[in-house]
């Protein structure tokens, strides 16, 4: 067993300063009664020294002690043994280039892009993950790993703003990306851009196919396309060519099915969840972990049955507590 936030398991230190509080207050409650109270009516009313107020005080430093556990998020282990693990590594790519500041889907295409990594990492089941963002350079985030918390976080941070030239070079992103793979398994890229400026040479084509490495991509914008919002002299305004006409940036899905067709891969149009789920499902491979290394031990949040165990004698504590009035 372990627990999700250990830091609160040293609240039940406070259970023995509770208890002495209480032994305290017994012992001052004793002399108080031998003060007031003759020895003869002492003895025919002994509650008036013990009984149920003390057994209700013991079940209900039992119900904190369970409650306190309960908020520090035990996971229970239930077994230990073979199990289906998921193999693979891939790096996430994501496109921070100029166009992908346009809002034809909300709240921008980049906003919309770190949403799918989420919702992809959130649909893994094991897989090693990498994250690169790239403009005209790229940016290495991460190398391969199964943190994927601390990945939603880098993405969560990520902005578009860091890179000053906001060109397009997807050869020079994947030159970074493709030494980041580590391990055997199945190799993935999977690239959210809209298509715009994108282009594969045939030579970096050939070392993706021959190094097993697919491309699958998620085609982020619209087909009708929107204006780029940029700031100029600290006033928003929109994008325009040498002739002065506003830029208009549209998905280029005709591009973006290609590239990923001839690396064996595949190209998904931007679809909400269900589109980082369908994906996540190719980047890996069940395999049963039967080796001693691969056993692992399955755990479980066990904090209902700690919260049900402190609901159930805290209240015996307070039945304890009426019974011993009540009775004597």
């Amino acid at each position: 067993m372990y627990f999700e936030r250990p830091y609160l398991v040293a609240l039940l230190l406070l259970i023995p300063l509770l208890l002495l509080l209480h032994v305290v207050s017994m012992e001052r409650r004793r002399r108080d009664v031998e003060r007031f109270f003759s020895p003869t009516f002492v003895r025919r009313h002994p509650h008036l020294l013990e009984g149920g107020w003390r057994v209700g005080f013991l079940l209900y430093l039992v119900g904190v002690a369970m409650l306190i556990i309960a908020l520090a998020g035990p996971k229970i282990g239930l077994e230990k043994g073979p199990s289906i693990r998921r193999e693979g590594e891939a790096i996430l790519l994501i496109d921070a280039s100029i166009s992908m500041v346009a809002r034809d889907v909300k709240p921008s295409r980049f906003e919309r892009a770190k949403g799918m990594v989420v919702q992809i990492l959130d649909s893994l089941g094991g897989e090693r993950v990498g994250l690169v963002a790239f403009a005209s350079a790229p940016l290495v985030i991460s190398p391969p790993t199964q943190d994927y918390e601390a990945l939603k976080v880098f993405v969560e941070t990520l902005d578009p703003s860091i890179f000053i030239d906001r060109g397009t070079s997807l050869e020079r992103a994947l030159e970074a990306s493709i030494p980041l793979f580590e391990g055997g398994g199945k190799r993935s890229i999977v690239l959210l851009t809209d298509g715009d400026g994108i282009a594969l040479s045939d030579r970096l084509i050939r070392r993706l196919v021959s190094e097993g490495i697919r491309m699958y991509i998620i085609g982020i914008g619209t087909t009708t396309g929107a204006p780029i919002p940029v700031v100029e002299r600290g006033i928003s305004v929109y994008k325009r060519d040498e002739e002065g006409r506003i830029v208009v940036t549209r998905l280029e899905e005709g591009v973006l099915e290609s590239i990923a067709s001839m690396t064996g891969g595949r190209y998904f149009r931007d679809r909400g969840e269900r589109t980082g789920r369908r994906l996540a499902s190719y980047l890996g491979e069940e395999k049963e972990a039967l080796e001693g290394r691969d056993r692992i031990a399955v755990y479980r949040d066990g904090s209902g049955y700690f919260l049900l165990t402190a609901m159930a004698t805290i209240l015996l504590s307070i039945f304890a507590g009426q019974k011993g009035r009540v009775i004597r």
